[in-house]
């Protein structure tokens, strides 16, 4: 499990996870959305803003990453100020696969 950021890219359909190692460094794992489990599957905007709006952990599973890894990371929504709300919205609940 890795502790992270969790961001979207605006022109492909990847999640970027920053992440750093046991030794401090940082890493950078790509997924496409597909490949993302939304911990909040079918949740609505005002559901979705309710849940991340209390403090706490979200786990986010990834089927594949860019290696071929099945990966979970922690994020924590308390520090989301740079996330792009569609986008997140798409990506937390699973309507990012249908676009």
């Amino acid at each position: 499990r890795y502790v992270g950021e969790l961001a979207t890219h605006v022109r492909a359909p990847v999640a970027r996870f920053s992440v750093l190692d046991f030794w401090g460094s940082r890493q950078e794992v790509l997924a496409l959305e597909d490949k993302v489990e939304p911990p909040f599957r079918n949740a609505s905007k005002e559901q979705l803003k309710e849940s991340l709006a209390s403090p706490g952990l979200v786990r986010v599973r990834v089927a594949e990453d860019e290696g071929g890894e099945q990966r979970e990371f922690i994020i924590v929504p308390a520090l989301r100020r740079h996330w792009d709300a569609e986008e997140m919205h798409r990506l937390l609940t699973g309507a990012a696969v249908e676009r």
